[in-house]
C-alpha cells in the first residue's frame, strides 16, 4: 500500500466519481454529502487520518461521499490518499461497523431487517439458516450478496416489514426470496394475509401459520422457538405455493412424528 497528501482538482475528482459508477455499487447518502459540502464552505473541513482508498486495480474503494461534496462546493480537496489497498476486507473499518451500519451510510432504508434478511439469506444457501447456533456472515460477503441480488432484497424487504408484527422480518424474507425467485405474486399474498389474517378459502396454510403464531406470542411462556417458527413458516409457504390446505400446523426436530427441516419450494418449481 502507498500513502500520499494529495490536493486533488476538482476535474480529477470528478474523473474518480464518473469511473466508479461502473465499479461502486454503494448508493451515495444525500444527507452525508449535505454536511460535508456544508462543512468544506464553512472552512471546517481539515485535513485528519481519513484517507480516500483506491483499490490494486485502481479503483475507489472509499470516499466517494467526500469526493461529491468536495466537486458541489466547488472546492480542491486535500486529502491523505491510500493506493493499492489489498481488496481482502482486512481494511480497517474503524469500530467495526456492524452491515446494518453499512447499509444505513450507503443509503438504504430498512436497515436492520435488510441487514438480517441478507445474513439469513447467505446462511440459508448454506444450509446453515434452520439452526438455532449463531453462525457470523462478514459485512463483505453481505454487500456482495446485495451487489448480486439487490433488487430481490429489497422486494423481500418491502414485503417481510409488512407482517412484522405477526412474524420476524428476517424469517419471512428469507422465505420470499428464496421463494419468489421467478415471481413475487406469491410472496405479496404470503405476507398480505400473515398481516391481515384475510383469506377467502377454507384453512388457508397462512392464516393457520398467523394463527398459532399470534396464540404463541399470546401465551404467558411462549413455546415456539426460533428454529420451529422457521419450520412452521416454511410449511406453510410450501403448501401455499403446492395449492394446498392447512388445518393444523405442527413440526418438531425429535421424538415421535419427528421430520427434517423443510426445504423452501419456489414458486412454481423446488428451489
Amino acid at each position: 500500500m502507498k500513502l500520499s497528501v494529495e490536493t486533488l482538482s476538482i476535474d480529477k475528482m470528478k474523473v474518480i466519481v464518473e469511473s466508479s459508477k461502473e465499479t461502486n455499487f454503494r448508493r451515495p447518502s444525500e444527507q452525508t454529502i449535505a454536511r460535508y459540502c456544508h462543512d468544506m464552505k464553512s472552512g471546517k473541513w481539515h485535513l485528519n487520518g481519513e484517507t480516500v482508498k483506491f483499490n490494486c486495480d485502481g479503483t475507489l474503494r472509499d470516499g466517494l461521499h467526500r469526493l461529491i461534496a468536495a466537486i458541489r462546493a466547488g472546492i480542491p480537496l486535500t486529502t491523505a490518499v491510500a493506493y493499492e489497498v489489498s481488496d481482502d476486507g482486512g481494511v480497517d473499518q474503524g469500530r467495526r461497523r456492524t452491515l446494518a451500519q453499512w447499509l444505513s451510510s450507503l443509503g438504504y432504508q430498512n436497515c436492520n431487517a435488510l441487514s438480517s434478511i441478507i445474513s439469513n439469506s447467505i446462511l440459508c444457501q448454506k444450509g446453515h439458516w434452520k439452526g438455532n447456533q449463531y453462525r457470523s456472515v462478514t459485512v463483505d460477503d453481505g454487500l456482495s450478496f446485495l451487489r448480486t441480488h439487490e433488487s430481490r432484497l429489497l422486494k423481500s424487504v418491502a414485503l417481510s416489514i409488512r407482517c412484522k408484527r405477526v412474524i420476524q422480518a428476517s424469517i419471512c424474507g428469507v422465505i420470499v426470496f428464496h421463494g419468489c425467485a421467478r415471481s413475487f405474486e406469491l410472496g405479496e399474498y404470503y405476507c398480505d394475509t400473515l398481516n391481515s389474517g384475510k383469506s377467502q378459502h377454507e384453512d388457508d396454510p397462512v392464516v393457520t401459520l398467523r394463527e398459532k403464531l399470534l396464540l404463541d406470542r399470546a401465551a404467558t411462556h411462549r413455546k415456539l422457538t426460533l428454529t420451529t417458527t422457521k419450520a412452521l413458516a416454511v410449511i406453510a409457504w410450501n403448501k401455499l405455493c403446492q395449492g394446498e390446505s392447512l388445518s393444523r400446523l405442527t413440526w418438531k426436530s425429535v421424538g415421535p412424528g419427528s421430520s427434517e427441516f423443510p426445504t423452501i419450494q419456489e414458486a412454481g418449481g423446488d428451489v
